[in-house]
């Protein structure tokens, strides 16, 4: 199954872009969305500015909270890669290895409690209708 990684931005260019440069080579990721909550700093700017073939930049309208950011960037991810596993990320984080992501992957495949990770099957049944 493909992997999709969701990356919500409101005004933090810098942690996000750290973040992307930390995943950018990960093979286990297929695409990268960031969704910019429309940022009232040059966030949405810069970010149009990098380069990556598995990156798409999406610039919600309004800011209608992060909810609803990441229900527009899971229908964007769905919508790219079909039926995926999603890891929703906030900008600020760093991830140490990509053997990390694929033992997160694993332990959700297997049907797995992972703390902190939330059920998007009612998000992808909604989208897929």
């Amino acid at each position: 199954m493909k992997t999709g990684f969701l990356i919500i931005n409101y005004n933090d260019f810098e942690s996000t872009e750290k973040l992307i440069n930390n995943i950018k080579d990960y093979k286990i990721i297929d695409e990268i969305i960031i969704v910019d909550n429309k940022s009232t700093d040059n966030s949405l700017k810069q970010l149009k500015k990098i380069r990556l073939a598995n990156l798409r930049i999406v610039s919600s309208d309004k800011n209608n909270g992060y909810s609803s950011a990441i229900n527009l960037g899971c229908k964007e991810l769905i919508k790219d890669l079909g039926k995926c596993n999603i890891i929703i990320s906030n900008a600020d984080i760093i991830i140490n290895k990509e053997d990390d992501l694929k033992q997160l992957l694993e332990d959700l495949n297997k049907g797995m409690e992972v703390e902190g990770i939330e059920n998007l099957n009612k998000i992808i049944q909604e989208i897929e209708s």
